[in-house]
């Protein structure tokens, strides 16, 4: 009776739909038998998603693997709608043989993707899925969680934080958790920004323990939890011309792009701009 009274209670509590963006780069691309460790990340990752469908019956869960020219979406299965009729098995063995073939397709096709990141593009696709899953259940928790290995992505500022800002004001949370022995400025002001959390794992062999212990609560529950400790948010940002941190240079109006010198055409959005004219009879 204990038991069962705790499980029909657990359903009672708010469903949530969690969206998972994997980066694939030149860190992690290899997905051969002979060296396991991107494939034993998959593991642990599906490990966590099974905990996270077993927390409540109507959470839903979402999968996109952002390659650095491309973000894919392999769960839901591209032209599906829905995954409420799947069992915990089925969606663990359609992630995993989409994984495997569509990272092995884009090899096939191009073998210099490894460098660079889609990020925004994997953000922008997660928040759409959650708009739309939102106008049908209104009340969903949603959050975003971002596994990286990257640690350059200035080139996308602009996009980057459209997006951020895009998920606060729909009060969609974003988590990121860096396999890196730096860390991601942007995904800590995302993080900060929309009230998420943010690590940084230099040992990947404790990667479950962290995704179990640090992401697998909703909104809801993290009230009750302890916070992290503080992490320092940079909130310098990249000149857009040189790649310098500034504290102080000037900003384009229209697209917000930022430069360390005065430009008189803006190299984003190809708004011009001219210096006041100064009086020299002053």
């Amino acid at each position: 009776k204990y038991y069962y009274k705790m499980s029909y209670n657990s359903g009672l509590d708010s469903a949530s739909i969690l969206t998972i963006i994997f980066e694939i780069n030149a860190e992690n691309i290899l997905i051969d038998d002979k060296k396991p460790e991107p494939k034993n990340l998959l593991e642990q990752v599906l490990i966590f998603i099974n905990a996270y469908l077993m927390l409540q019956q109507n959470n839903k869960i979402a999968f996109i693997i952002s390659y650095p020219n491309i973000s894919k979406f392999i769960f839901p299965a591209p032209n599906s709608n829905s995954n409420i009729n799947l069992t915990f098995p089925e969606i663990f063995e359609q992630i995993k043989k989409m994984f495997k073939q569509d990272v092995k397709a884009v090899l096939k096709k191009d073998t210099n993707i490894l460098n660079g990141s889609s990020l925004t593009m994997g953000l922008s696709m997660a928040l759409c899925f959650i708009n739309k899953e939102l106008k049908t259940e209104p009340s969903l928790l949603s959050r975003i969680l971002v596994i990286s290995f990257c640690t350059e992505i200035s080139d996308q500022y602009v996009s980057l934080m459209n997006c951020i800002f895009a998920a606060q004001k729909m009060q969609v949370m974003i988590d990121a958790c860096v396999l890196n022995t730096n860390d991601v400025e942007f995904l800590q002001q995302a993080a900060l920004i929309t009230n998420g959390n943010y690590i940084k794992i230099d040992k990947r062999e404790n990667f479950l323990q962290y995704l179990m212990s640090v992401f697998i609560a909703d909104q809801n529950t993290r009230k009750n939890l302890r916070k992290l400790n503080e992490f320092d948010v940079s909130f310098n940002v990249r000149c857009f011309c040189h790649g310098n941190n500034i504290n102080i240079g000037f900003v384009c109006s229209a697209c917000l792009s930022v430069y360390c010198e005065f430009k008189p055409i803006c190299t984003t959005c190809d708004a011009r701009f001219r210096l006041p004219a100064i009086n020299i009879n002053k």
